[in-house]
């Protein structure tokens, strides 16, 4: 049994399956299998796929229904301790990245570490609180989950179509507390965020709200309060940062220097 499953997923993203593809194939840690379940691509896909044959335990091409169904399909194929789902178009951060995260010896259900997406990097708590994971999922591309999980708890819930692996992390953090660890300071994927237009939000809010509801149940609307009160604090302590910018700048110093006579005077009047 290998160590670990990594499953990419794919459809028409030719580019973006082979930047991944190439970041798995440099990867000093070897103690893994790797899927690939694609979506029947059209645009050349299949061809990096027939490319890269020898590094795939089990490939596919056929039409599913959606990501959730895809990695369901990949799931259904591994057989490692862990899975861990790169979406074509992610990579892996270098090619000693597994090799660190596995030289910890991890046992615990769920292993997860920072990100990078783009020019921002992405780092997570040590602890998952359930007010983190009412207002945010961690990272799936950046997540080693033991596939014994998969089979406790159920598959991906493949009736939503954007919020499944949050759903399922609330499943097993949240309700279940399996054991966790956050591995700092090594960043594990730089991931594809993609774009997301209106009608895509408005679906994400939609099954976003659905979701927690059905999860968080009657603590739901103390959730939804402490969410609000948090969000407020952030917006305020930005505010403070904005202005502790302001303070420091030269403009607001020279300025400070000109009108203190003007202070002076108003002092004396007062």
């Amino acid at each position: 049994m290998p160590k670990l499953s990594i499953i990419t997923i794919n459809r028409n993203n030719k580019q973006g399956l082979l930047q991944t593809v190439l970041s798995v194939r440099k990867q000093t840690f070897t103690d893994f299998e790797y899927i690939v379940i694609d979506g029947a691509s059209t645009d050349g896909s299949v061809e990096v796929i027939d490319e890269h044959k020898t590094l795939f335990s089990y490939s596919i091409s056929e039409p599913d229904t959606g990501v959730y169904q895809a990695m369901n399909k990949g799931i259904l194929k591994a057989t490692g301790v862990y899975c861990l789902f790169l979406n074509s178009g992610d990579y892996l951060y270098d090619s000693t990245t597994l090799q660190q995260i596995f030289s910890h010896n991890p046992t615990q259900d769920i292993i997860y570490g920072d990100s990078i997406n783009g020019d921002i990097y992405c780092s997570y708590p040590k602890r998952l609180t359930p007010l983190y994971l009412f207002r945010k999922p961690i990272l799936h591309q950046a997540s080693f989950i033991k596939r014994e999980l998969f089979e406790k708890y159920g598959l991906y819930n493949e009736s939503y179509k954007i919020v499944s692996d949050w759903e399922f992390f609330l499943k097993t953090l949240y309700k279940a507390q399996v054991s966790y660890l956050y591995i700092p300071n090594i960043p594990i994927v730089d991931f594809d965020m993609g774009r997301i237009n209106n009608t895509q939000q408005q679906l994400l809010q939609d099954e976003k709200e659905q979701m927690l509801r059905s999860i968080f149940a009657e603590h739901y609307d103390e959730y939804k309060r402490y969410d609000a009160m948090w969000a407020e604090l952030q917006e305020a302590q930005q505010t403070i940062k904005q202005i502790g910018h302001i303070q420091n700048s030269w403009e607001y110093r020279i300025g400070r220097v000109l009108l203190w006579p003007v202070r002076k005077i108003q002092k004396m009047l007062d």
